[in-house]
C-alpha cells in the first residue's frame, strides 16, 4: 500500500485554518476515500488505488499539486508504505516508495525531526539516542522499560512493525464556504465573479456526494469600522426541483444580484447549503424528444428570484366538507398530498349564482353535503353535474337550508 503525506508548514491564519482544512480534505477526497489528519497540519491519503488511473505516480502528484495551487499555502509532499511514516516523510519532503528505502531514511532520521513530544525527545537525547535507527536497534523490552509503551508503539508504526489504525475523514453533511476578500468589493460585477467561482466548487461537492441542491444561503459580510453594526447583505435561493445545474444556479444568482443594493464595501462572502436531497435522474422516455421536464421548475425558480418568494403561490386541496373551504394556499413547487377521488371543478365561483332548473340537463348526482350545524353555519345541499344548452358543464346544487332553490357553484374547464 502507498500513502501520500501533505505537511502544511505555513498555516499562520489559525482562525481560518479549520475551514481551510475542510477545503484541502475535500480536494484530496477526489483521489481517495481513505484519508485522515494525523495532526492539525499533516494530512495522509492512501493513493495506491488512485495511481491506476494515472500513467505514472508523478502524474498523480502533479495533478494534485495543480489542484491545491489556489490555496496559496506552503506545503511539502512525502510518500511511504504506511500512513504514520507518510506524515513524517512529508515533514522531511522525502519519497519512499518501498519498505527498504523507508527503513534507510528512518534509520538516519534525527529524533528532533519527528513529531514526538518535546519531553520524549529530551528523554531519548539524554540516553544518547539521537536517531530513530538507534532507538529501533534496542531490544523491545528495553525500549518499553526505559521510555514507555507509547513512544515504542509510535516508532514501531513508523517502521510498519505495528498497524496504524486511522479514522477516515468524510465530507461534512452541510456545505459551508467562507471567502475572505483581500480587497473589499463594492460592485455587483465583482460579487458575481466570486459567486460564479463558488458555484463551481459547490457543484463539485454535490456531484461527489451524489446530492442535489434544494436551497442555498449567501451572506455578504460588510466592513464594520469602529462601532458600526450594520446587518450583512443576505439572500437565499430555493429550487423548485432538486438540482446541481451550475448554469441554472448562476442565472438565479444573477437575478438576485441585480436587485441588491451594496451600501458598503464587502470584505467576506459566506455560502452555506444545508438543504440537499439524494440526486435521482429523471426517467424520461428514450424516444420522446418533446419532453421538457426541467422547464417548469426552472421557470418557477426564475420567477421567485425576480419577483420574490411571496409573489408566487399555488392552490392545494384541503379536506373539508364544504367545497368553498376545501382548499388552501401553498408553495407553487409543493406537491399535492391529498388524493381526492371526487369529480369536482377546479373553478368555483366567489359566490353561488341562482339558476333555473328547467334550463339544465342533470348528468350525474346527487352528492349530498350536510354539515356546519355545529358552528352556526349550516349547509344542506344536493350537488349535481349538469349541462347547459350551449354545452357548458356546470356544478350545481339544490339547497334545502338555509335557502331554497338551485345555484351554480362551479364551472368545469
Amino acid at each position: 500500500m502507498s500513502w501520500l503525506g501533505l505537511y502544511f508548514c505555513s498555516s499562520q491564519d489559525h482562525e481560518q485554518w479549520p475551514q481551510t482544512q475542510q477545503w484541502i480534505a475535500r480536494v484530496a477526497y477526489e483521489y481517495s476515500d481513505q484519508l485522515t489528519w494525523l495532526d492539525q497540519v499533516t494530512l495522509v491519503v492512501e493513493i495506491q488505488k488512485s495511481q491506476k488511473l494515472y500513467a505514472t505516480p508523478e502524474t498523480l502528484l502533479t495533478h494534485l499539486t495543480e489542484t491545491l495551487r489556489p490555496l496559496r499555502q506552503q506545503y511539502r509532499l512525502g510518500t511511504a508504505p504506511n500512513p504514520m511514516a507518510a506524515g513524517l516523510m512529508a515533514r522531511l519532503g522525502t519519497r519512499c516508495d518501498n519498505q527498504a528505502s523507508l527503513m534507510n531514511v528512518l534509520d538516519h532520521c534525527p529524533i528532533d525531526l519527528t513529531p514526538l513530544p518535546d519531553q520524549a525527545q529530551k528523554s531519548l537525547y539524554r540516553c544518547g539516542i539521537d536517531t530513530l535507527g538507534a532507538f529501533n536497534a534496542l531490544p523491545i523490552d528495553q525500549r518499553v522499560r526505559r521510555f514507555g509503551q507509547a513512544i515504542n508503539l509510535h516508532i514501531q508504526k513508523l517502521y510498519g512493525q505495528q498497524p496504524t489504525l486511522i479514522e477516515p475523514w468524510h465530507p461534512q453533511d452541510q456545505y459551508y464556504r467562507r471567502i475572505d476578500l483581500i480587497d473589499p468589493i463594492t460592485s455587483k460585477q465583482r460579487l458575481q465573479h466570486y459567486l460564479d467561482k463558488a458555484c463551481e466548487e459547490l457543484k463539485s461537492w454535490l456531484i461527489k456526494r451524489n446530492q442535489a441542491l434544494t436551497a442555498v444561503m449567501i451572506r455578504c459580510k460588510y466592513e464594520r469600522p469602529g462601532s458600526a453594526n450594520q446587518s450583512d447583505l443576505t439572500f437565499e435561493l430555493t429550487l423548485a426541483k432538486p438540482s446541481f445545474d451550475q448554469q441554472h444556479l448562476k442565472a438565479l444568482i444573477t437575478l438576485k444580484i441585480d436587485q441588491l443594493t451594496i451600501e458598503r464595501p464587502i470584505n467576506g462572502i459566506v455560502i452555506q447549503c444545508e438543504s440537499t436531497s439524494q440526486h435521482t435522474p429523471s426517467s424520461n422516455d428514450l424516444f420522446d424528444r418533446n419532453q421538457q421536464q426541467g422547464d417548469w421548475p426552472q421557470l418557477l425558480d426564475h420567477l421567485k428570484a425576480r419577483l420574490g418568494e411571496r409573489a408566487m403561490t399555488g392552490i392545494s386541496p384541503y379536506p373539508h366538507h364544504q367545497p368553498e373551504h376545501a382548499w388552501r394556499w401553498r408553495q407553487p413547487d409543493q406537491v399535492n398530498d391529498l388524493d381526492d377521488a371526487k369529480h369536482r371543478p377546479s373553478w368555483l365561483l366567489p359566490e353561488p349564482v341562482a339558476c333555473h332548473r328547467d334550463q339544465l340537463v342533470l348528468k350525474q348526482g346527487p352528492e349530498r353535503i350536510e354539515t356546519g350545524w355545529w358552528d352556526n353555519n349550516p349547509c344542506q345541499r344536493d350537488y349535481w353535474i349538469a349541462q347547459e344548452p350551449n354545452g357548458r358543464t356546470l356544478w350545481v346544487f339544490h339547497e334545502h337550508k338555509p335557502r331554497m332553490g338551485w345555484f351554480i357553484h362551479g364551472i368545469f374547464g
